[in-house]
This record gives structure tokens, sequence and C-alpha cells, in this order.
């Protein structure tokens, strides 16, 4: 892991256009500003961007950090790494399993 190949992500996730860009683009056409949906819609890139490198940073942080203090070798870091990353499995796994369930009731705007 290289920091060309980090800023190579960052760049990847943060080029990318969202729907939130693409309403702004099509609300800016449609108000005849063309070039401020433009910039808008760079803004909003670099935001995310941003967002995303400090968030990656934070995580490859906190990684290498619990890594010195529990050594990498022990028997209790591998317990905690499986542990950890078994949780945050079932985590996300029940994040969208209630989602799922949520848009099969009926549809509620209010």
């Amino acid at each position: 892991m290289s920091w060309r190949k980090m800023m190579a992500v960052v760049l990847s996730v943060g080029i990318r256009p969202g729907t939130g860009a693409i309403l702004v683009l099509v609300f800016a056409v449609t108000q005849g500003l063309f070039w401020a949906g433009v910039a808008a819609t760079f803004a909003m890139a670099f935001g995310t961007a941003i967002t995303v490198a400090v968030l990656a940073t934070f995580a490859l942080g906190s990684r290498e950090l619990a890594l010195k203090l529990g050594s990498a070798d022990g028997a209790w870091a591998n317990a905690v790494w499986t542990t950890c990353a078994l949780g945050g499995a079932i985590v996300i796994f029940l994040f969208g399993a209630l989602l799922f369930a949520a848009s099969l009731g009926p549809a509620r705007p209010f």
C-alpha cells in the first residue's frame, strides 16, 4: 500500500458522479446556470474525496495503533482481530436485513 495507490482510490471515489451531483447538474441546466452546476459538482466531488481520505486515514491509523499495542503475533491479538471482523460483518448484515424488512412494509410517505 503506497501513497500513490491510496490517492488513486480517493480520486476514483471522489470523481464519480453521485445522484446528488446529477440532480444539481439537471437543476442548473434547467435554470440556465450550467457552469455553476459544474462548479457545484466539482465541489461535491472534492468534499467526497476529502471525507474518504480522512476516514481511510483514521481506519489505517487505528489499525496500525491496535497492532502496535496488542503485538500482532499474540493469540489475544488474533482473537480480537477475528472478533472485530466477524462482529463488523454481523452488524452490517443486521443493518441490511433491517433495511430490507422495512422495505417490505406498506409505503408511508409521512
